[in-house]
Protein backbone atom coordinates (compact mmCIF):
# COMPACT_ATOMS: atom_id res chain seq x y z
CA UNK A 1 0.00 0.00 0.00
CA UNK A 2 2.58 2.46 0.32
CA UNK A 3 3.85 2.39 -2.82
CA UNK A 4 0.64 2.62 -4.35
CA UNK A 5 0.67 5.80 -2.38
CA UNK A 6 4.07 7.05 -3.42
CA UNK A 7 2.92 6.49 -6.74
CA UNK A 8 -0.43 8.15 -6.12
CA UNK A 9 1.01 11.09 -4.71
CA UNK A 10 3.69 11.33 -7.75
CA UNK A 11 0.76 11.13 -9.90
CA UNK A 12 -0.85 14.03 -8.51
CA UNK A 13 2.29 15.84 -8.39
CA UNK A 14 1.82 16.10 -12.30
CA UNK A 15 -2.08 15.85 -12.98
CA UNK A 16 -3.96 16.59 -9.96
CA UNK A 17 -4.60 19.80 -11.44
CA UNK A 18 -6.96 18.34 -13.67
CA UNK A 19 -9.18 16.66 -10.92
CA UNK A 20 -11.76 18.16 -9.48
CA UNK A 21 -11.21 20.35 -6.37
CA UNK A 22 -13.19 17.60 -4.07
CA UNK A 23 -10.77 15.11 -5.47
CA UNK A 24 -8.08 17.51 -4.92
CA UNK A 25 -8.83 18.09 -1.22
CA UNK A 26 -10.02 14.10 -0.43
CA UNK A 27 -6.94 12.69 -2.12
CA UNK A 28 -4.30 15.53 -0.62
CA UNK A 29 -5.51 14.68 2.49
CA UNK A 30 -5.59 11.08 2.32
CA UNK A 31 -2.79 10.58 0.04
CA UNK A 32 -0.05 13.55 1.09
CA UNK A 33 -1.39 14.10 4.69
CA UNK A 34 -2.00 10.29 5.30
CA UNK A 35 -5.30 10.78 6.80
CA UNK A 36 -7.22 8.10 7.71
CA UNK A 37 -10.81 7.79 5.18
CA UNK A 38 -13.12 8.79 8.29
CA UNK A 39 -10.68 11.97 8.93
CA UNK A 40 -11.40 13.14 5.53
CA UNK A 41 -14.53 12.18 5.53
CA UNK A 42 -15.03 14.37 8.53
CA UNK A 43 -12.64 17.21 7.48
CA UNK A 44 -14.54 17.37 3.58
CA UNK A 45 -18.58 16.74 5.60
CA UNK A 46 -19.22 13.71 3.47
CA UNK A 47 -19.21 9.77 4.21
CA UNK A 48 -16.22 7.41 4.68
CA UNK A 49 -17.88 5.79 1.61
CA UNK A 50 -17.80 9.08 -0.70
CA UNK A 51 -14.32 10.15 0.45
CA UNK A 52 -13.19 6.91 -1.19
CA UNK A 53 -15.23 6.59 -3.87
CA UNK A 54 -13.89 10.43 -4.66
CA UNK A 55 -10.10 8.60 -4.33
CA UNK A 56 -11.09 5.78 -6.41
CA UNK A 57 -12.21 7.86 -9.31
CA UNK A 58 -9.44 10.18 -8.60
CA UNK A 59 -6.85 7.62 -8.90
CA UNK A 60 -8.41 5.93 -11.83
CA UNK A 61 -8.18 9.15 -13.60
CA UNK A 62 -4.83 10.05 -12.61
CA UNK A 63 -3.53 6.56 -14.01
CA UNK A 64 -5.40 7.30 -17.23
CA UNK A 65 -3.52 10.63 -17.86
CA UNK A 66 -0.09 8.86 -17.15
CA UNK A 67 -0.95 5.38 -19.20
CA UNK A 68 -1.92 8.41 -22.03
CA UNK A 69 0.59 11.06 -21.32
CA UNK A 70 4.02 9.64 -19.88
CA UNK A 71 4.72 12.82 -18.41
CA UNK A 72 5.60 10.93 -14.79
CA UNK A 73 7.48 8.12 -16.80
CA UNK A 74 9.61 10.56 -19.16
CA UNK A 75 10.40 12.63 -15.78
CA UNK A 76 11.62 9.25 -14.18
CA UNK A 77 13.75 8.63 -17.80
CA UNK A 78 14.98 12.22 -17.78
CA UNK A 79 16.05 12.26 -13.72
CA UNK A 80 18.15 8.61 -14.07
CA UNK A 81 20.05 10.67 -17.07
CA UNK A 82 20.45 13.83 -15.44
CA UNK A 83 22.02 10.82 -12.52
CA UNK A 84 24.36 9.48 -14.34
CA UNK A 85 25.48 12.75 -16.37
CA UNK A 86 26.21 14.52 -13.06
CA UNK A 87 28.70 11.28 -11.74
CA UNK A 88 30.31 12.01 -15.05
CA UNK A 89 30.01 15.96 -15.03
CA UNK A 90 33.10 18.34 -15.47
CA UNK A 91 32.84 21.79 -14.92
CA UNK A 92 31.51 22.69 -18.12
CA UNK A 93 28.50 20.44 -17.72
CA UNK A 94 27.66 21.47 -14.25
CA UNK A 95 26.08 24.56 -14.31
CA UNK A 96 24.26 23.02 -17.80
CA UNK A 97 22.61 20.37 -15.59
CA UNK A 98 21.92 22.88 -12.73
CA UNK A 99 19.61 24.65 -15.28
CA UNK A 100 17.84 21.72 -16.85
CA UNK A 101 17.08 20.33 -12.94
CA UNK A 102 15.37 23.72 -12.42
CA UNK A 103 13.35 23.56 -15.67
CA UNK A 104 12.19 19.81 -15.41
CA UNK A 105 12.31 18.68 -11.81
CA UNK A 106 9.04 19.57 -9.57
CA UNK A 107 10.44 20.95 -6.94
Amino acid sequence: MALDKIRMSMLYDVYGALISEKQREAVEMYINEDYSLSEVAENIGISRQGVREQIKHAEGFLENCEEKLKLLERFRNISGDLDKLEAQKDEKTEKLLEDIRKNIIFE
